[in-house]
């Protein structure tokens, strides 16, 4: 895999990862971490 797809394919692992813990801290489902 070419070096500028795997930074995309982090950027959108990242940005996703990220979108879920905004959600789960807003449902209270991060309280224990």
């Amino acid at each position: 895999m070419c070096s500028a797809c795997l930074h995309n394919q982090l950027i959108s692992y990242w940005s996703l990862s990220n979108t879920w813990h905004k959600q789960a801290k807003k449902l209270g489902l991060l309280r224990y971490f």
